[in-house]
């Protein structure tokens, strides 16, 4: 050890250790202290200083940390208790604000129901009075018509009279002598005179009467004045609940705005005890940093004084460093040389690829009896295609000495060989583009032979003639190049049961009939294709001709993934006939919307003859009324295990014109309560269209929470009364 190393004792170590175990936070100098010695036996006062400062700073930085931590915990605290306080409000307030939407809703449907009471109440009561009114002057116009008409009738006849009597009187006074029954005329005239005055009296009473009867209609219409009388009192008194309603509300709004106050002041209270809190660890984080200064510059003068004896000891301890550089230098050197040695063997290399490019250059380029293809330079005599000098010259004149130059210039090398070899590259690279141009065509060309087959057969004879007349070909090319252009619209029962043995000769089982024949014959007169099994999936892929008559036609398992497959299988490859057809999702927690098939259902429609059905699907409003539409031709007509949609009453008068479904069912998915209101607005909606009353025989329903006669009595309700009812 050196005389500072006997200067700076263990006793001397652990004294500094001590003064800074003082101060707060400096437990890590201690775990440092390897660290200390390390830098102390290397002689280094600068680093043992920078290490010590260090360490002070860290511990400060500790200090901190732990009062920066106890000052997070505590904004949690209060923020996690304002946070609690705050959602509490806020459930007041929502519960608070949800009871206020209730009663304003009870509030505003109260009104709405009197302001309709007392809108029909105001009407009924002027149509009562303008009826009573009609009537009234009615049967006064009709009194006073007859009385006027009786009263002339009778004054004419007693006009009539009166001017009998008086020529009578004439007569009788010249002729009373004459005359012997001139008593019992008189008697007679008062006698007509005594009825007249009756039939006078009888008329007065009517008319009295009829005023009685105007008097008890105006009663009537003052008894039903003072009811709207007693129903404006109780809108009144509805006008006062609604106020008392709203300073309830305006209560409650105080009391919100209160509770928001408070928690203002709470707040305001958290931030000035906080801001308080703060300024304490600030106090005492300016406190222990001013100690630890202090601490600081005692330790520095300590180590300033310890620098100038350490100097002489660093120069020492240079020259170390001196001696290690050279070894350094010396191992680079032996580095260099082995560098050196691997570019030789390089250069070897080299002239071997050049030895065998000219022997490639000889073939194709050399000249022997011309002086131009001889190097130029004087030390060499091989033969070179380039006719200036050979490439080997050139390397040598070239040739860095340097290693670094040397590395770049054999780069360089490199990729000037390769540049050799890019013409052939190239020349390959093109052949492989003209082969996929013309890879190109053809497939352009198989894509305009399958856009073709879509077009309608009008444009396919058009074609095939105008390509007859341009080429001038023989029949029998004619029918080659039509074959070929445009195949078979349909297949053939033989060629049908080629191309399904096609797809898996042993493990296909498509099922014509019941027998499970894989050949189609005339016998076989059903097809089933259940999508769980792959041959029947790449069957649908692969399908681009129309299928052979059948009668049964069904497709099961369907998921929402097939749509597009089975969108372009049906229009392509569904029979032109089919008497059932069956379309099936076996998914057994859920449904498929029916938006992803409906337009395929749509085109198909004019093919199915007698029935249709429709499993496990959800089936809305819409999508009901055009497969009602479309497929009104067909006799049964069945929705099994569907969620039907129908929220208004559907208008099916015209979608069910000239409509022949027999049998309908309707087996709806759970036993839902809407079922049961859905079932019914269908059932009106079928009650629209006379045709469908005078074809519709039987139906079948399942899960709905009604029995037989609930049901029969709603189909009598709508005019079904000789409808058979089943239940599945």
């Amino acid at each position: 050890m050196s005389s500072l190393d006997a200067a700076i004792s263990t006793n001397q170590f652990f004294k500094l250790g001590a003064l800074l175990k003082e101060a707060k936070g400096l437990e890590d100098f201690v775990m440092n202290s390897q660290l200390f010695i390390k830098h102390s036996v290397a002689k280094n006062w600068k680093d043992t200083l920078a290490v010590v400062e260090g360490t002070i700073e860290m511990s400060a930085a500790l200090v901190t940390k732990e009062l920066r931590e106890e000052y997070d915990r505590l904004l949690e605290r209060t923020a996690s208790k304002l946070k609690q306080q705050k959602d509490r409000i806020l459930e007041e307030k929502i519960r608070i604000e949800t009871e206020l939407s209730i009663k304003k809703t009870k509030i505003k449907e109260v009104k709405d129901e009197f302001k309709e009471q007392k809108k029909s109440h105001m009407q009924n009561l002027k149509k009562q009075k303008e009826g009573y009114e009609r009537i009234i002057q009615d049967e006064i116009e009709q009194s006073k018509k007859i009385l006027m008409t009786e009263l002339s009738i009778k004054d004419t006849k007693i006009r009539k009279l009166k001017d009998k009597l008086k020529r009578q009187k004439n007569s009788r006074l010249q002729n009373l002598a004459e005359e012997e029954g001139y008593k019992e005329k008189i008697q007679d005239l008062k006698n007509t005179k005594e009825e007249i005055e009756k039939s006078k009296k009888i008329l007065i009473d009517k008319a009295h009467e009829k005023d009685l009867q105007i008097a008890e209609l105006k009663k009537k219409i003052k008894s039903k004045s003072d009811e709207l009388k007693g129903s404006h009192e109780n809108i009144k008194q509805l006008k006062q609940k609604v106020n008392a309603n709203i300073k309830k509300e305006n209560d409650l709004r105080s009391r919100i705005a209160e509770l928001e106050s408070q928690l203002n002041s709470q707040k305001e209270q958290l931030e000035e005890h906080h801001r308080a809190r703060i300024a304490e660890l600030e106090s005492k984080l300016n406190s222990e940093k001013e100690h630890h200064n202090d601490r600081l510059r005692i330790l520095r003068a300590d180590y300033e004084a310890k620098l100038e004896e350490s100097r002489e000891e660093n120069k020492k301890d240079q020259l170390e460093k001196l001696d290690i550089f050279n070894n350094c230098y010396k191992i680079k050197n032996d580095a260099i040389n082995e560098l050196e040695a691997k570019v030789s063997d390089i250069t070897n290399d080299l002239a071997k690829e050049r030895a065998e490019h000219q022997t490639l250059s000889i073939i194709h380029n050399y000249k022997p009896n011309t002086e131009a293809n001889l190097c130029r330079s004087s030390q060499c005599e091989t033969k070179y295609f380039e006719r200036t000098r050979c490439r080997e010259c050139k390397i040598k004149e070239r040739f860095p000495k340097n290693l670094e130059d040397k590395q770049n210039f054999f780069e360089q090398e490199f990729m000037n060989a390769k540049s050799l070899y890019k013409d052939q590259i190239d020349d390959k690279e093109k052949c492989l583009q003209k082969e996929i141009a013309k890879l190109k065509e053809k497939v352009e060309i198989i894509k305009a032979i399958k856009n073709a087959q879509n077009y309608e057969i009008i444009n396919k004879e058009k074609q095939i003639k105008s390509t007859q007349k341009k080429l001038g070909l023989t029949l029998k090319e004619n029918k080659l190049l039509e074959q070929q252009l445009f195949p078979l619209t349909t297949y053939t029962p033989k060629d049908f049961a080629a191309f399904c043995r096609s797809i898996d000769q042993h493990f296909l089982k498509v099922f014509y009939g019941w027998s499970g024949d894989i050949d189609y014959k005339e016998g076989r007169t059903s097809l089933d294709l259940n999508l769980d099994r792959t041959t029947n999936l790449e069957l649908i892929k692969r399908a681009r001709k129309r299928i052979p008559d059948i009668e049964h036609f069904s497709i099961s398992s369907i998921e929402a993934k097939y749509s597009q497959n089975i969108s372009k299988f049906l229009p392509n490859c569904f029979p032109n006939k089919v008497q059932t057809f069956k379309l099936c999702s076996n998914l057994i927690s859920d449904v498929i919307s029916m938006d992803h098939y409906i337009e395929v259902l749509l085109a198909i429609a004019p093919r199915v003859q007698k029935e249709l059905r429709i499993s496990k699907f959800s089936i809305y409003q819409l999508n009901l009324v055009s497969l009602l539409l479309n497929f009104k031709h067909v006799e049964c007509f069945q929705l099994f295990e569907c969620e039907i949609d129908l929220h208004f009453i559907p208008n099916l008068q015209e979608a069910l014109r000239d409509t022949q479904i027999k049998r309908l069912d309707l087996c709806y998915k759970s036993n839902l309560e809407d079922n049961i209101p859905y079932f019914e607005r269908l059932i009106k909606g079928f009650a629209k269209s006379e045709d469908f009353r005078e074809s519709f025989q039987e139906i079948t329903v399942g899960n709905l929470q009604l029995t037989e006669e609930e049901v029969s009595s709603i189909l009598e309700e709508n005019g079904f009364e000789k409808v058979k009812v089943q239940f599945c």
